[in-house]
């Protein structure tokens, strides 16, 4: 067989590299819009087992429909430690530890001047977009480590620079993430 015959894809390659998420599972927090409902399908066009977490019930359970029986979709508000205990218990209970988790979940800072404010729409963004984040690695590890190993991905934004709410609120979830990922299990809050 001549090097040039060895690099032609055959329909298993490619039935394998289009597979390359079999048998793993995926929670998205934030799962039903855009974003975070574009990660769902490409996860599940791949192979995996895909979790919606959300708020919106509705939409959540229509895209589950969508995608067939390797989706579930699971109430989450992000700032809840008992939704992501339940969701990570509802992901486990259907298709085993967790392999990846994204979180997606957040909102946006309004377009106001800093001195016209709320501090409650501060706290609010700093909740769903930091505490979010963070509540959901502290959830998932454990079943990351029952599935011997995954991967956290953070969603943040370059509209990050847009309102200080959101800057303030998307910045240390990547330091997170960092800190999570070289700490390991000795990560601290």
């Amino acid at each position: 067989m001549s090097n040039q015959e060895n690099i032609v894809p055959t329909a298993s390659s490619i039935e394998r590299a289009t597979r390359r998420f079999a048998g793993k599972t995926v929670l998205i927090s934030g799962g039903t819009g855009g974003q975070g409902a574009a990660h769902l399908r490409a996860f599940a066009a791949e192979g995996a087992n895909v979790v919606i977490g959300d708020l919106r019930d509705d939409a959540g359970k229509a895209l589950a429909a969508e995608i067939g029986d390797q989706a579930l979709y699971t109430h989450l508000d992000v700032t809840s430690e008992d939704d992501w205990a339940a969701a990570i218990a509802a992901t486990e209970e259907r298709f085993g530890p967790l392999a990846i988790l994204v979180n997606n979940a957040g909102i946006p800072s309004p377009a106001v001047l800093i001195e016209n404010g709320e501090l409650t729409t501060w706290q609010r963004i700093l909740d769903v977009n930091l505490t979010g984040a963070y509540l959901g690695i502290r959830a998932a590890a454990p079943s990351l480590r029952r599935n011997g190993g995954g991967a956290i991905v953070n969603i943040a934004s370059m509209a990050a620079d847009v309102g200080i709410a959101y800057a303030c609120s998307r910045a240390p979830v990547a330091s997170r993430k960092r800190n999570s990922m070289v700490r390991g299990r000795h990560a601290s809050p």
